[in-house]
Order: structure tokens, then C-alpha cells, then sequence
């Protein structure tokens, strides 16, 4: 079984792949690349066949909700952890005493718009994360 850590590596690498197959953008886990991505949400409504189906937001959210942990991850303090939430197991970030959720962002993002703005949510969630 895999650890946390492990599988969100896996699927933010996967995320680096599609997006760059389907958005023709590169990804390097860089912090300049959070604008890239908010972006691309805006994007996924016609670069994907069905747009923004329940099924793209499921998988777009899988994809760069680990990335932008990742991106997360490697700027701050955050750690991958498992919790348990309403009896479902979630892949989160924590430090001592904070727990964010990078993909609950992007879902928010995708179903909401520009409104949602990620970069906002990143700067939100590192600030979080280093308090």
C-alpha cells in the first residue's frame, strides 16, 4: 500500500501528463505555475469533450488537486496525511495544528468559476499551512 505522500506524487505527475496532452501546458511544480493552472480550469469547459461534466470536474479535481498540493507541499511545511472525513479517507496536507485540502480548491474552482480564484485559494492555503 502506498503512503500518502506517494500516491499524491503519482497523481500530481499524471496531472503534469494530461495537462499536458489536453491543455498543452507545462507544469513544473513551480509557484508560477498556480497561474497556469487557474487558467486551464477556465479552459477545461472547451478543451475537454463535455466541458465541465460531474465526471471531468471528479477527475480534473483527482489530478490538480494533487498537483497544487504538491506545489504546496514543496513551498511550505505540509506534509501528505489520511484523514478520515463524514467516514471517507482524504488526502490533506498538515502541519502541527493545521489541515488543508488543496483538492477541495480545485473542485470549489471548477464548480464556481473565476470566483474561486485558485491563486487565491494557494496564497490562502500556504498562509494556512505556515501559521
Amino acid at each position: 500500500m502506498s503512503s500518502p505522500a506517494e500516491t499524491m506524487l503519482t497523481e500530481a505527475l499524471a496531472a503534469q501528463k494530461y495537462t499536458r496532452k489536453f491543455f498543452v501546458v507545462e507544469l513544473d511544480f513551480g509557484e508560477a505555475t498556480i497561474d497556469a493552472l487557474e487558467a486551464q480550469c477556465e479552459a477545461a469547459k472547451y478543451a475537454l469533450r463535455a466541458g465541465l461534466s460531474p465526471e471531468n470536474i471528479e477527475k480534473l479535481t483527482g489530478l490538480w488537486g494533487a498537483y497544487l498540493g504538491e506545489v504546496l507541499r514543496r513551498n511550505s511545511a505540509g506534509q501528505w496525511a489520511t484523514v478520515s472525513v463524514d467516514g471517507a479517507d482524504r488526502c490533506v496536507l498538515q502541519t502541527t495544528g493545521q489541515t488543508v485540502f488543496p483538492h477541495d480548491a480545485v473542485r470549489k474552482r471548477l464548480e464556481q468559476g473565476a470566483a474561486a480564484d485558485l491563486r487565491v485559494a494557494y496564497a490562502t492555503l500556504k498562509a494556512q499551512l505556515q501559521a
